[in-house]
Order: C-alpha cells, then sequence, then structure tokens
C-alpha cells in the first residue's frame, strides 16, 4: 500500500444532489390553485343562494324549491371543502394531500371521458331542449351558441381541469418532493387503488346521508317517500360506511361490500331506467318547476337507454367499475397468511 491510499478523503465539500428533482416551487402554486377552485366552489354556493332568494322575492319569477337544490348545494359544499384542504395540504408539502388529489384526479378525468362521450351522442337532443326551454309565445334562444358554450364548459370541466392535476400530482418529482419533506401519513396505509375504493365508499356514505332529504328516491322501479326514503338512505348509509371502514382495515369483507353494492345497483338501475318508472312523478314530487319538467322531454331515463349509443356506454361503463373492482381484490390483506402467521 503506497502513500497515496493512505491519504485521506475529505469528499466535496458541497452536499451531494438529491435523486429527484425538487418541485417544491411548483407544489405551492398547485396548491393555491387547487385552494382557488375550492373558493370558486363556494362562490358557487352563493350565487345559487342569490338566484333562490330573488325567485323568492320577485312574484314574477318561477319559484324554486330548496329541495330541488339539494344535490347541488351538497356537491358544491364537498368539493369545497375537499379542495380547499387538499390545496391547503399541498402547499405545506402533506403526502396526504398528494395521495387524495392524485386519486380523485384520475377517478374525476375517467368520469368526464364517460360523460363527454354521453353528451357528445346527445347533442342534438340538448339543442330540442334548449329550444323547449323558452316560455310559450317568447323567442326560442339561440339553441346552436348555447350547446357550443355547454360543450366548452365540459370540456374545461371534465378535461381541462383534471388531466394536469392527475399528471402532476403523479409524477415522479413530485412524489418524491412530498416523500422527502413530509413523513408518512394515514394515506400511507392503503395501496392507491384501496384507497380509491375507500374514498368511493366514503364519498357514497356521505351522498346517501342527504337522500331521503330530496323527498323521493328512484330505485329498484318504484318512487320511495317519506318512511320508506329514510330506510333506504340509512340503509345505504350503513352498508357503504361499513365498506368504507372494512376497506380501510385492508378487509376482504370491504371487497365483498362493493361486490354487493355493485350488483344491487345495477339491478336497481334496470329496473328503473328501463321499466315503466313515472319520471314525471319523480320530477313533480322532487320539486322541479314547469320549465324544468319541460327541458326534461326527451332527455328521460328510459328514452336515453333506448338509444343504442348511450346503452352501450352504459354497458361499456359498468364493464370498466367491474374490471377495477375485481382488480383491487389483490390489494385485500389475505386472511390466511395472517392465521399461518399468527
Amino acid at each position: 500500500m503506497n502513500a497515496l491510499d493512505q491519504a485521506p478523503s475529505y469528499g466535496s465539500p458541497f452536499p451531494p444532489p438529491p435523486p429527484f428533482r425538487d418541485r417544491g416551487t411548483a407544489i405551492l402554486l398547485m396548491g393555491l390553485f387547487v385552494a382557488f377552485l375550492g373558493l370558486c366552489c363556494l362562490g358557487m354556493m352563493a350565487l345559487m343562494g342569490v338566484g333562490l332568494a330573488a325567485s323568492a322575492v320577485s312574484p314574477a319569477a318561477p319559484k324554486t324549491p330548496l329541495r330541488s337544490l339539494i344535490p347541488a348545494i351538497s356537491a358544491y359544499l364537498g368539493f369545497a371543502v375537499f379542495f380547499l384542504t387538499t390545496g391547503i395540504g399541498s402547499a405545506m408539502v402533506k403526502r396526504w394531500a398528494r395521495a387524495l388529489l392524485a386519486v380523485v384526479s384520475w377517478m374525476w378525468l375517467t368520469i368526464g371521458g364517460f360523460s363527454l362521450a354521453l353528451v357528445a351522442v346527445l347533442l342534438p337532443k340538448f339543442r330540442e331542449l334548449f329550444e323547449a326551454a323558452a316560455p310559450p309565445g317568447a323567442a326560442a334562444p339561440p339553441a346552436g351558441l348555447m350547446v357550443g358554450c355547454l360543450l366548452v364548459a365540459l370540456i374545461a370541466i371534465y378535461v381541462a381541469l383534471p388531466l394536469p392535476l392527475a399528471l402532476f400530482y403523479s409524477g415522479t418529482n413530485v412524489r418524491a418532493t412530498f416523500e422527502a419533506r413530509d413523513r408518512p401519513r394515514w394515506t400511507d396505509r392503503l395501496p392507491t387503488p384501496l384507497l380509491g375504493l375507500f374514498l368511493v365508499f366514503a364519498f357514497t356514505f356521505l351522498a346517501s346521508l342527504t337522500l331521503p332529504l330530496y323527498g323521493v328516491i328512484p330505485a329498484f322501479g318504484r318512487l320511495l317517500s317519506g318512511p320508506s326514503a329514510w330506510a333506504f338512505g340509512l340503509t345505504f348509509a350503513a352498508a357503504t360506511g361499513a365498506g368504507a371502514w372494512w376497506v380501510w382495515q385492508r378487509s376482504i369483507l370491504g371487497w365483498w361490500t362493493g361486490v354487493a353494492l355493485w350488483l344491487v345497483g345495477a339491478v336497481s338501475t334496470v329496473l328503473t331506467f328501463v321499466g315503466d318508472f313515472d319520471w314525471n312523478a319523480y320530477y313533480s314530487q322532487a320539486g322541479l318547476t314547469e320549465q324544468q319538467i319541460r327541458m326534461t322531454r326527451g332527455l328521460s331515463p328510459a328514452e336515453l337507454f333506448a338509444n343504442p349509443f348511450v346503452l352501450g356506454l352504459m354497458i361499456l361503463m359498468w364493464i370498466g367499475i367491474s374490471v377495477v373492482l375485481f382488480w383491487t381484490k389483490k390489494f385485500f390483506a389475505d386472511p390466511g397468511a395472517s392465521e399461518s402467521a399468527a
């Protein structure tokens, strides 16, 4: 061994570069943008409140029952809470915010793709609906312009917003930045597919609690109201709540709950949407105005399912859900393995 081999190695005076590209600034800006989306949802709720108050004050304006706005109010409130919470969490580089935004953005984009395909098939129907929305004796609105604005708005909501979010929060450098700056969080407990299934159960649980507030619920070819609507909503909430808990525990019971609800939902959809269900009675009891009911003519679920393109899209959607659901089974804990380990 010579003197050069025995010389001490001092190394570089500079710290080694990280094995990834730090995206801290981009994460901060994207988090602020997500929080801004939450503020926009709150703004939409405020606009709905102003419109509701104006319709109540003006004697000439059609009265809009608050019950008919429950779906939109619930959706905007849920979106506002989600975007504000995850946006602030992203700006603070919290790992749970990245995981939630990545999963939800991909589901948002997938649902948006099916929705855009459905709208593309029904564009001629939408033109007729806009023309029929005009009160008797009034000039028909520019249906072509309104359809074009609707299409642009849907592309923005279903593609232009979720696609950048999904790609950004799924990026390798973004994920590595979150993992380097924050400790493991509760979202690390579940693999990404099970986290998505857990969120579906949790969202459905919260949504089912509001079902009885609509006054009427179409299910299994019948119009449920009063005690039957409350019983249905609470039973559905109990089932989805239990499913969320079992998925969180990585119990195979969560997977079986998902399969059972998928089959029950398919049966209820077929009996309600394909049968002779009285949708006008549902619209009336749900609180829709005469103008809103007039706009639904030509777009009743029974007529939609009679369209072969719509029926094909729905079948494709159900096949996709079944494939994803059965794919998630391999991520659940194997009870036999745990028993042998004990």
